[in-house]
């Protein structure tokens, strides 16, 4: 008797084609979200070049999920600005990050990148939402002075985010002198070189004293905010980003104010120099914040 006969079972190429294309997109996955929060990595030494936001260390995915790297094309999408989702139609963001006397760039309508770590792989964000320019919404006090108080715009996503938005201080709730707030951003971890490549959060970093932050250039510290003396502070990238009273996990957060990197001589301070990092407060500006993603200004 002889050996058995092998049987191939024809695969048609369109099929075959099928599968090949789905194994492609299985290459570069979306990020993926604990069903628990883990443990947050141990601080960074001192030297290490990922230590940037000055001090700041990794984030664990989904951890900011409301935060957007807002990006523009050039040669591929690059980092200019951190933002928050505040409402499922629009993201939070510093004025000087679309004003064009800081940039020769359109930055009028950035790509937002949503609840991601790495700005350079925005297949791994779980959205990529165009925004659009004609919807960009600049506070009408804001005159191009970053500390003026002001320093907030508003930008409108062409489709709304299935992220959820983060929540916001009370309208003319006080910050406490010392109080500890946290921030997350993609910045520099000094006034030059690159922007981190991943998404980078400090913690229990403490409010300075409102009339150390006056000598600073700040006239109205019932509005703008200092923070960090180099051990943990904002820099370069970290702007438009938030300033926050930190929960157990995104949905306890509480934004408090949006990151306006001082700048000496033209160069991000980063806490360095003997001078702190200052952020616009929000709880004066939550009224007009309503009424325009509400569409009633």
């Amino acid at each position: 008797m002889g050996a058995p006969r092998r049987i191939t079972k024809y695969v048609p190429p369109a099929l075959l084609l099928a599968v090949l294309l789905g194994l492609c997109r299985m290459a570069a996955p979306q990020l993926a979200c604990p069903i628990e929060e883990p443990e947050a990595p141990p601080p960074a030494p001192d030297n290490d070049p990922t230590a940037l936001i000055a001090g700041g260390t990794p984030a664990v995915p989904c951890r900011y999920s409301y935060m957007a790297s807002l990006a523009i094309e050039m040669f591929g999408l690059n980092h200019i600005c951190g933002g928050t989702l505040v409402h499922e139609s629009w993201i939070l963001t510093a004025a000087s990050c679309v004003d064009p006397q800081f940039t020769a760039r359109d930055v009028s309508n950035p790509m937002a990148l949503l609840n991601g770590l790495e700005w350079s792989k925005p297949e791994t964000f779980r959205e990529n939402i165009a925004t659009v320019a004609e919807e960009l919404q600049v506070h009408p006090s804001y005159k191009g002075d970053p500390d003026s108080g002001y320093n907030v715009a508003l930008l409108k996503l062409e489709v709304p985010s299935n992220q959820t938005p983060v929540a916001l201080i009370a309208p003319g709730e006080d910050l406490q002198a010392d109080e500890l707030v946290a921030m997350a951003g993609w910045g520099r971890s000094a006034g030059t070189g690159a922007f981190s490549a991943t998404l980078l959060e400090a913690t229990d970093i403490q409010l300075v004293d409102p009339d150390a932050c006056t000598g600073f250039g700040v006239e109205d510290n019932t509005k703008v905010f200092c923070t960090g003396f180099g051990d943990k502070s904002s820099c370069k990238g970290d702007e438009g980003g938030p300033v926050l009273r930190r929960g157990e996990n995104a949905s306890e957060d509480v934004q408090v104010g949006v990151v306006t990197t001082q700048l000496i001589n033209g160069v991000a301070s980063c806490g360095l120099f003997g001078r702190p990092a200052k952020f616009t407060g929000l709880s004066h500006l939550i009224e007009w914040i309503g009424e325009t993603v509400n569409g009633t200004t």
